[in-house]
């Protein structure tokens, strides 16, 4: 009996230990998986990989270890053992499709696409009804370049699903692609015909995509088959007047968008002549703006064609017809039609402060609408500032803008007005201050480049500096012959040395401005004595503008092309690759 009871507490004892032994390999199993999950989390591939890898030798079968294994080797791009560990966890589970794709994906990257292809029909037999896995093969099969397998992958997959027009989008660029634009307008044409609601897709994507000149020739001819596809009419001369525009036919694009408007019910007419509108008055084309503006007139009155006079009146302003504009603004503003009274009050204001230099006038215009209040819209807040810096009034100017923080603090137009109003009343220190804080908060504002101009004139104009800021104050309210005059005498000073090409640059500005066909002599010679300056592609673009006016394309598109190879991460460098295309389209 007690020889039993001393077996059964042996046995009892070997039980025990190897229990607690299983516990602690479990317990450390488990801290070093945990250990593993955390670096790939971080994206620390190696580390994680030097933990698992000597897991998974010793638990080959282990499923957890080989998904995290298989993490590790994606992070670290090694496709090799990619295979290995994908071929393993699918002995198991042959219908996994993520890593089905995976496996794929490293046979495409390990230039065996046989393989690829048998393992994604495997993904797809294991999930023949998933459009999600569709989607996700022709991400792979795209982004390795396989177009024309892509293509065939997508046929196939709408017969699968009875369903014609299955990634239509995605099927139209796989067609842009490969150059062949009647198949793409085809596909754009069955999306619009299953998505009605969504034409502000495809208009999205024929805006943004960087296209060669001889595509959108190809684009724009494809385009006509729209007309005759049965989706609306007004969807393709939206498209179509979109290309033009990318072509720079304006007067072709302003046609297609009227005759857009036309095919349109009465009350949802207007919109798209305000669109193409306010993309003219940015391009600057003021007599379509006009034209435009009189065609949205001519529509049905509703909610949109009632600020046709608006636009007319910044086309007059565009072309220089002062009187006229200020005499159609006075009549809306007489009308008093509420809707449309702030445009005009702006504009009114505006031209007779920046155009007419009447700054008594322009204050007139705004306390009529708004009286002193500093509740005002933050547009007018700002033109009032301005009023006052044209006066001449910093001090009252600075208090102004400080108040009109309280109710537009984070505006970049009155902080930016703020810095400036600094500037032009001499306190250099919290005009350098001001501006820095412009540049870091606002860094992708269209003044920003202006702030960092200044803040260099701060740093390095030293004596010069009274001066320099004498002329910028008059080019700041327009009076240009004071300011010309000034940076021409300053030229002369060999004291400004320092920021001579600062000099130039402004100099040509204001010849532009006064129509001196001796610009481009200034521009000349900043572009040719100052070549490192910040101002070197601006004076190289501009003359190169002029070259393209006069029609000497060939001399346009040599000085573009130097920009672009000699000054890549100049200022200017989208607007000038913007015009070598225009060029390119122009040959």
């Amino acid at each position: 009996m007690t020889k039993l009871k001393q077996l059964n507490s042996n046995i009892l004892w070997i039980v025990l230990l190897v229990s607690f032994a299983s516990s602690m390999i479990y317990g450390s199993l488990e801290r070093d998986i945990e250990l593993g999950k955390r670096f790939l989390v971080i994206k620390k591939y190696k580390e994680a990989l030097d933990v698992l890898k000597p897991l998974y030798n010793e638990n080959p079968d282990n499923t957890r270890i080989q998904e995290l294994l298989l993490e590790a080797y994606k992070g670290l791009k090694d496709y090799n053992d990619i295979v290995k560990v994908a071929n393993a966890i699918l002995l198991r589970n042959p219908k996994n499709t993520e890593v089905l794709l995976e496996l794929a994906n490293a046979h495409l990257a390990l230039n065996n696409p046989n393989e690829a292809f048998k393992t994604i029909k495997k993904a797809v037999k294991s999930n023949p009804t998933s459009r999600q896995l569709v989607q996700k093969v022709h991400n792979l099969l795209n982004s390795r370049g396989f177009i024309d397998e892509d293509i065939e992958f997508i046929y196939d997959s709408r017969k699968r699903f009875d369903d014609k027009s299955f990634m239509a989008l995605e099927m139209a660029r796989l067609y842009e692609i490969k150059g062949r634009f009647d198949k793409a307008v085809n596909e754009y044409s069955l999306y619009l015909k299953r998505n009605p609601n969504k034409f502000s897709e495809v208009e999205r994507r024929l805006e943004v995509s960087e296209r060669t000149p001889e595509e959108l020739i190809e684009l724009r001819k494809s385009l006509n088959s729209l007309l005759s596809s049965g989706i609306q009419k007004w969807y393709a001369w939206r498209l179509i007047s979109i290309v033009e525009q990318l072509m720079e036919n304006y007067e072709k694009a302003f046609e297609a968008i009227v005759k857009a408007e036309k095919s349109r019910s009465d009350r949802s007419k207007g919109t798209l002549l305000i669109r193409f509108i306010e993309e003219m008055l940015r391009e600057e084309q003021f007599n379509l703006v006009y034209r435009a503006a009189s065609e949205l007139e001519s529509l049905p009155e509703n909610s949109f064609t009632i600020k046709a006079p608006i636009y007319k009146a910044q086309a007059m302003r565009g072309q220089g017809r002062f009187t006229d504009a200020i005499q159609l603004l006075s009549d809306v503003l007489n009308i008093g039609n509420r809707r449309i009274a702030d445009d005009a009050t702006l504009i009114l204001a505006q031209i007779y402060l920046e155009n007419l230099k009447d700054a008594d006038r322009a204050e007139k215009v705004i306390e009529i609408k708004y009286g002193k209040s500093a509740r005002a819209p933050e547009v007018v807040l700002a033109l009032r500032a301005k009023i006052l810096l044209y006066k001449g009034n910093f001090d009252t100017a600075r208090e102004f803008l400080l108040q009109s923080f309280k109710f537009y603090q984070k505006s970049p137009t009155l902080h930016y007005l703020f810095a400036i109003t600094h500037f032009f009343a001499g306190s250099n220190d919290t005009a350098d201050a001001s501006f820095h804080t412009f540049v870091v908060n606002y860094p992708n504002d269209e003044r920003a480049n202006d702030a960092l101009e200044l803040l260099l004139l701060l740093q390095d104009a030293g004596e010069s500096l009274p001066k320099i800021r004498e002329a910028l104050y008059d080019m700041f309210i327009r009076d240009t012959i004071n300011a010309y005059e000034k940076l021409d005498n300053m030229l002369a000073d060999n004291s400004v040395s320092r920021i001579m090409d600062i000099v130039l640059w402004k100099k040509a500005r204001c010849q532009l401005n006064l129509g001196d066909t001796t610009v481009f002599e200034t521009l000349s010679l900043l572009a040719s004595k100052y070549p490192e300056s910040f101002y070197a592609p601006l004076a190289l673009e501009k003359i190169a503008d002029h070259m393209l006016a006069l029609e000497r394309t060939d001399s346009a598109s040599e000085l573009y092309n130097r920009i672009v190879n000699e000054y890549p991460e100049s200022v200017n460098i989208e607007s000038v690759r913007q015009k070598l295309r225009a060029v390119g389209r122009n040959l």
